[in-house]
């Protein structure tokens, strides 16, 4: 089991976990795009760096914001680093945690269904982060 831990550990540093958007936008309140929540996971983009921080974005309405204001974001990302939470994973009665301490801790279960990813029964991607290693 330890060895499973460390196995998902090291897969996951310097990738990012990206929601997956659905076609189903009537849970959104009008001008309110980004805010759905979806079990315990609100929709968000991880980006699990390989130092053990993590920087969490919220799926829709982080990445406009961040495309709007370009290069100030980044600049901005990055002074703000200090900011940053922590991430793990965790094993908890043979389940698989991903834990993210960022404010209150959120533990986010893990499954893999054939190529698909799941956070809390949530689908994701899985690809290299663009904002760290």
């Amino acid at each position: 089991p330890v060895a499973m831990v460390e196995l998902w550990q090291d897969w996951l540093k310097g990738k990012k976990l990206q929601y997956k958007q659905t076609n189903i936008t009537s849970y959104a309140p009008a001008g309110m795009p980004g805010m759905y929540y979806g079990g315990g996971a609100m929709q968000q983009n991880y980006h699990l760096c390989s130092d053990g921080t993590v920087i969490r974005k919220s799926a829709s309405a982080g990445q406009a914001a961040a495309q709007t204001a370009g290069q100030n974001m980044m600049a901005y990302g990055q002074a703000m680093s200090q900011g940053r939470g922590t991430w793990h994973v965790a094993l908890q009665k043979g389940e698989l945690f991903l834990v993210v301490r960022d404010g209150p801790e959120q533990g986010l279960k893990m499954e893999q269904e054939g190529d698909t990813f799941l956070l809390d029964s949530m689908s994701y991607y899985v690809t290299d982060s663009d904002l760290c290693q």
